[in-house]
């Protein structure tokens, strides 16, 4: 057996980053290991019970002042603890359509990309997790105005080592305006 060049591994990730932007921008280019379902106003028409990777995009010209910076980075949960994915940047006054808002994945095994959607689209705070919340009224500035492209794992593949990887470069690429860097 011959000794794996880890360069190839990035470069073919890499590769598998770059087909997924290519989707996002209009092209139909394949993507190894994806399948790209489309962009949606809701998850209603999401394909349930797969991982994979999803992107918010902003559809609508967005104005921002520092109050609702503030604001959409200060909602509390139930509990009164800091909830949801926040601006990456306080100096923001406007975000533009085809900006990269957010970008997530799901690898576990006890979740789907359309069940980690719910909390993007809803108001639960009593959710952990980084996700937009658009319905919080602190937060309700983005509704309606972010579509979400779908990219799904293939069926039967737990390689979920594969979503991380490409995630992480796309973090880099496209550098989402809310959430975490990888």
């Amino acid at each position: 057996m011959g000794v794996i060049d880890l360069s190839d591994i990035r470069k073919f990730f890499a590769s598998i980053a770059d087909a997924i932007i290519d989707n996002i921008e209009g092209n139909n280019t394949y993507i190894p290991y994806f399948e790209y379902c489309g962009k949606f106003e809701s998850r209603n028409s999401v394909p349930k019970g797969r991982k994979g990777i999803y992107i918010f995009t902003v559809e609508e010209h967005i104005s921002l002042t520092a109050e609702m910076i503030r604001k959409y980075n200060g909602a509390l949960n139930w509990d009164n603890k800091k909830v949801g994915a926040g601006f990456n940047r306080g100096d923001l006054s406007e975000i533009n359509p085809g900006d990269v808002f957010y970008l997530g994945s799901v690898r576990g095994e006890h979740n789907s990309v359309f069940q980690r959607l719910k909390t993007h689209f809803g108001d639960r705070t009593d959710s952990a997790t980084n996700g937009i919340k658009m319905k919080m009224k602190e937060r309700d500035f983005v509704d309606g105005k972010l579509v979400v492209h779908v990219f799904l794992f293939e069926k039967n593949n737990t390689d979920y080592y594969v979503i991380s990887e490409v995630e992480k470069i796309l973090h880099k690429k496209l550098k989402p305006i809310t959430g975490g860097s990888q």
